[in-house]
């Protein structure tokens, strides 16, 4: 156990004034307050509204304090940024065409764009309020992902016979350089991308997941067992995905440092999964378990810290796609209960449970208390 950046706690408790003797009596009870830790109530989701209309809405995303969707406005889709900070919303672009699948990394938007007749990759710059395009092939390029200074989306410039066969290409904001990530035989879809690590599915040889290490330029597999995985996601060195094996759905994820792959949770084969995302310790995804009629689904999440599983939201209709950030998941939610059909825009905070939390601090405090009394009598 580590605090203060390379000290020890033995260390930090060495400089508060601690003896040898009082020293040994606290390493001893570390794994009472690790059991405290361990079982302390993991908070809750607390849900808020971004944007309420009969304008049709899809695909949002979130980043720090702004969210980003498509919304159909005047007969086509435009992208709509939300600055959760003022709550504010603002157009971010409304060019002829339609606009999809928006992605945002700190003040950069990108998002697949048709005003050229054929999809694009476009960008925009929320603190120059500069629009930029990314991508000009004459074939498709679509579902782009951002992180740091590389962009990544699936390209279908190599499917010359109209096969919906798709490679993973990338860009580099900095020096305008596109480069091709992943050219293999059948197609890639889903990328995803945090820091150096490139992840995507492949329904090459029964399917599977892949990943790419962009300081090494090397590809391998993570997972490739039919009938292979769903698209994944990637924070840090921990890859997720959803998969059906056994006939059984499940939500794997998979430690690029040790090379193991761990199983989170999995349900009957009728309960559909998909959509994984992980930010942190927080893994996320659609979840059919709470099926009532209709196209409604719910969103589950597991926290890979302290094992335990949630459930972020129920009854959600017609959407498709999440997005997870720090502790904040942004979806779009199809209500038609009470009148006519409204798109919204929906988030949830996870919010740590204040008194269990203040109930092992204090727990500590007491238990060192006592130890010193203890050990000067």
């Amino acid at each position: 156990m580590k605090l203060m950046g390379n000290l020890s706690v033995r260390a930090v408790l060495a400089r508060l004034g601690f003896t040898t003797k009082q020293l040994g009596s606290f390493v001893a009870i570390l794994p009472v307050l690790a059991i405290l830790t361990s079982t302390a109530n993991a908070g809750f989701w607390e849900p808020f509204t971004i944007s309420s209309s009969p304008n049709q809405k899809s695909a949002p995303a979130i980043h720090g304090n702004i969210v980003a969707w498509a919304e159909l406005r005047s007969g086509e889709f435009d992208i709509i940024g939300y600055d959760l900070t003022t709550n504010t919303e603002f157009v971010i672009t409304e060019h002829v065409g339609n606009q999809f699948t928006p992605q945002i990394y700190e003040d950069i938007v990108v998002w697949t764009d048709f005003r050229n007749g054929n999809a694009d990759i476009y960008g925009y710059n929320l603190s120059t309020a500069t629009e930029f395009q990314i991508t000009s092939d004459p074939n498709d390029q679509r579902a782009p992902e951002i992180w740091g200074d590389t962009v990544v989306w699936e390209d279908f410039r190599n499917d010359t016979q109209n096969f919906n066969i798709a490679d993973i290409f990338g860009y580099t904001l900095s020096t305008q350089a596109e480069f091709a990530l992943s050219t293999d035989p059948g197609s890639q879809f889903g990328p995803a991308i945090h820091n150096d690590t490139v992840v995507w599915g492949s329904d090459q040889n029964g399917g599977g997941v892949y990943s790419y290490d962009l300081t090494t330029n090397t590809e391998f597999l993570i997972e490739g067992e039919p009938p292979g995985g769903t698209a994944p996601d990637v924070f840090g060195d921990t890859v997720v995905w959803n998969d059906v094996r056994n006939f059984k759905t499940g939500t794997y994820w998979y430690d690029l440092t040790t090379g193991t792959e761990h199983l989170i949770s999995e349900d009957n084969d009728s309960f559909v999964r998909h959509s994984a995302a992980i930010f942190g310790n927080l893994v996320l995804w659609f979840d059919g378990r709470d099926f009532v009629g209709g196209n409604d689904t719910s969103i589950y999440g597991y926290d890979l810290s302290i094992n335990s599983e949630f459930q972020v939201a129920t009854d959600i209709g017609g959407s498709s796609s999440f997005d997870l950030h720090n502790n904040t998941v942004v979806w779009m939610d199809r209500n038609s209960a009470s009148g006519p059909t409204e798109f919204n825009i929906l988030g949830a905070q996870y919010v740590p449970e204040p008194g269990t939390l203040a109930l092992v601090g204090l727990g500590s405090i007491a238990l060192v208390r006592r130890i010193r009394r203890r050990t000067m009598s």
